[in-house]
């Protein structure tokens, strides 16, 4: 079972303006991490299509995994985005997890989106406290977003790419392709670990607001992932 871990994302089209995405990362290895990981996804994608923002799909995570999870200790870090094509903005709601790495065509510059919530699965009552943030999200724009296993790996002098490391990639691909950028920085990783295997599990996923003059197809939002599984325990 080497290679079983926590980490998923989904990408969930409400209709054809309006698209939500989750990614999160629960919290140890394994068997029990992969599980509770498969669950929380099918929580995400069977709330998604009636939820209105990100604070209220996060606080019913947060209550799916309070009364389902009670006695295991196991918590996760959670990132929902919701995209809305009309207004040309992305809203965010983060829970203890890495921040969304935002690309403004516009300026050509990086934002990130931080978290402001509580990981999930530590306290029973988000509602009070749960904070959004909203940004313009236009033709162009790309939202990465990722795990920890890829901002926590090290070199061969054990220094760790960091947030830091991981915007300059991110830039770097920023005219390629959604695909092609998320291979881009693939590689790049493996080339800062020295070709070593990560330790942790490793997820990659770019969402692409199309600008419609380089769109051939129906809709304008294109998203590609990318998964590596650790070899730790």
């Amino acid at each position: 079972m080497i290679g079983v871990g926590g980490d998923y994302a989904s990408v969930h089209f409400q209709n054809d303006q309006h698209v939500v995405v989750g990614i999160c990362d629960v919290a140890g290895h394994g068997v029990a991490a992969a599980l509770l990981a498969s669950r929380v996804n099918s929580f995400v994608l069977s709330q998604a299509p009636r939820v209105s923002h990100p604070c209220q799909l996060v606080d019913s995570l947060n209550d799916f995994v309070c009364r389902t999870f009670r006695d295991t200790e196991l918590y996760l870090t959670f990132f929902s985005l919701f995209i809305d094509l009309d207004k040309q903005t992305i809203v965010g709601a983060g829970c203890g997890h890495p921040p969304p790495l935002l690309y403004l065509k516009r300026d050509d510059t990086i934002q990130r989106l931080e978290s402001e919530n509580m990981v999930i699965g530590l306290f029973e009552d988000l509602s009070q406290a749960c904070a959004m943030l909203e940004t313009p999200f236009r033709p162009g724009d790309r939202v990465v977003l990722y795990t920890d296993g890829l901002t926590e790996s090290t070199n061969r002098e054990g220094l760790a790419l960091g947030v830091d490391g991981l915007e300059t990639y991110v830039k770097e691909s920023a005219h390629q392709s959604t695909q092609d950028c998320v291979e881009a920085i693939r590689c790049r990783v493996h080339d800062f670990r020295g070709g070593e295997p990560g330790t942790d599990d490793q997820l990659l996923l770019a969402i692409s607001y199309l600008d419609p003059k380089d769109s051939s197809g129906s809709t304008a939002i294109h998203s590609a992932a990318r998964l590596e599984k650790s070899t730790a325990d």
